[in-house]
């Protein structure tokens, strides 16, 4: 699995991420911030449980209860999602012009992330017929957050110039004809 990790996965501002941005001398994007730092710890544990099999070459765990993982995590990052709502936000800095960008980013990521752990059940479905994973599902469960994800690209995003950097071979007119309205 090569070579373990040599940096401690979490310290004491990592633990305590969901408060240190309401601390004293703190900024007000801090709440961003902190909010990224809760979800990237709910991914790091993610990938943890993912891949802690020592006896694949991939590290991929073929023999686990992939249905209570999904909904485990699902469940974790639902939370994350209701922990950080619009409420958090606003509290944080009412008068702020970026809160609908940071609401946004914060429903693209959760898509994003809840795209990655549903795409690891399908595969495991379809690698294991006999599996309790209830395979068209979890297929609209992905189309559906990869879905939300394209309409807050294409909608937000993209006129806000936010992915004006984006790789030009994926936003050049040469791929129009791929991205239909539908």
């Amino acid at each position: 699995m090569g070579k373990p990790a040599m940096i401690s996965k979490e310290d004491f501002i990592v633990r305590n991420a969901s408060v240190w941005h309401r601390q004293p001398g703190t900024m007000v994007s801090n709440s961003g911030l902190s909010a990224m730092v809760e979800l990237l710890r709910i991914v790091s544990r993610m990938i943890d449980g993912l891949y802690s099999d020592t006896r694949s070459v991939s590290g991929l765990n073929a023999h686990l209860d992939y249905l209570m993982l999904i909904r485990a995590f699902l469940q974790q990052l639902d939370q994350w999602r209701q922990d950080w709502s619009d409420s958090v936000l606003i509290s944080s800095d009412p008068d702020n012009h970026s809160l609908t960008a940071r609401a946004l980013m914060r429903d693209y990521y959760w898509d994003y992330y809840r795209l990655f752990l549903l795409s690891f059940a399908v595969q495991h479905a379809l690698d294991d017929p006999a599996s309790k994973i209830d395979l068209p599902s979890y297929c609209v469960l992905c189309f559906e957050s990869a879905e939300r994800m394209i309409v807050l690209l294409r909608d937000f995003f993209g006129p806000q110039g936010i992915l004006r950097y984006a790789i030009v071979r994926f936003s050049s007119p040469l791929f129009a004809r791929e991205v239909t309205e539908e």
